[in-house]
């Protein structure tokens, strides 16, 4: 009787063990996943960013053009009111 019931418990912990043996390879390969969703985020984001920088500083390039003409305009205006 004594062994039957050990036998019994054993087979229990062996079906035991294997759901969660299933279970850990289950997350592991979320994890997995996961991980490589993330490196491939993080390269994402180092684009955006580098296209950021690119953007600002084309935008900056922009500006002090656009100041640059409005200075020889303006230079130009006082120019010809000093010429009348």
């Amino acid at each position: 009787m004594q062994e039957e019931i050990c036998k019994e418990k054993f087979k229990n912990i062996g079906e035991k063990l294997n759901q969660n043996s299933k279970a850990i390879i289950k997350i592991s390969e979320s994890t997995d996943k996961l991980e490589n969703w993330k490196c491939a985020t993080e390269v994402e984001i180092r684009n955006l960013v580098k296209q950021i920088k690119d953007l600002v500083a084309t935008m900056r390039l922009f500006i002090k053009g656009i100041g640059g003409v409005m200075l020889l305009f303006i230079g130009f205006f006082i120019w010809y009111v000093q010429s009348l």
